[in-house]
């Protein structure tokens, strides 16, 4: 074997491992607002089961994480957006209260230029959000029958906005510029309260509300029908939203070549 090609494997074999190693650290994060247990959690995408990370002051409704590792969460104990360490829950920056006397129950940030979008899903105003002061810009309002929805999620290439209802169960593409909305299809009407993109894989997640049993699910939603999948029981919460991905694609990773 040549010193060349030596090197060559070598260099194939760190760019493979940094991959893999990056693959595995795109985690799934949702909060629980269950009373007396508010907490900041992670949640395993092949089995459902959560872990907690750390207590959160208010009780927060959504989650976004922006490619810069960013957390934002929206409160609808205090009405107002917030940064939050990933790492422990703590409030980093809090912004002023929006005075909405409603929740923002959506949150997605754009990947191809980190705009935040919130969603209000008691008047259904679509915003965008200005991260250097916290105010609220309304894009306008899908549709006075559309009610509840508690999800926001990008595809990968930031063209398409999903949403998802909490009260028909079905899947909405949503106009980044006028908020008219479009049914991809509907799954369970069980109550999601979450959405999230895998930024990895491109998969959609849903969290689930279970009235029969009051109790939560991870499930897959197909951006084909709006049908969702079960991937497990989401044990020992009770009151689990919000959900996010804490990483989006390297481009130095993706773009990395061996000359």
């Amino acid at each position: 074997m040549t010193r060349r090609s030596a090197l060559l494997g070598f260099a194939l074999f760190l760019v493979a491992t940094l991959a893999t190693s990056w693959l595995w650290g795109a985690t799934l994060y949702g909060v629980n607002n269950a009373t007396g247990a508010l907490v900041l959690i992670t949640i395993d995408t092949a089995t459902g089961a959560a872990t907690t990370v750390g207590p959160l002051t208010h009780r927060y409704t959504a989650t976004a994480f922006a490619p810069d590792g960013t957390l934002y969460a929206a409160s609808d104990s205090s009405d107002q957006l917030v940064i939050l360490d990933p790492a422990t829950g703590a409030v980093v920056t809090e912004f002023p209260s929006w005075g909405l006397g409603h929740n923002i129950d959506g949150l997605a940030v754009r990947p191809t230029d980190s705009v935040v979008f919130a969603i209000n899903p008691f008047t259904n105003n679509l915003y965008t959000v200005n991260t250097t002061t916290g105010a609220l810009t309304i894009v306008g309002s899908p549709s006075a029958v559309l009610a509840q929805i508690y999800g926001l999620a990008f595809n990968l290439d930031g063209s398409v906005l999903y949403g998802i209802s909490y009260v028909d169960g079905c899947l909405y593409t949503l106009d980044q510029t006028t908020a008219v909305v479009t049914v991809v299809g509907c799954g369970p009407a069980d109550g999601p309260t979450g959405l999230a993109r895998d930024p990895v894989t491109g998969t959609l997640y849903a969290a689930n509300y279970l009235p029969a049993s009051n109790s939560y699910e991870l499930a897959i939603v197909s951006e084909v029908d709006g049908s969702r999948t079960t991937v497990g029981p989401i044990t020992g919460f009770g009151g689990v939203s919000g959900l996010s991905f804490d990483q989006e694609v390297p481009v130095e990773l993706m773009q990395l070549t061996v000359e």
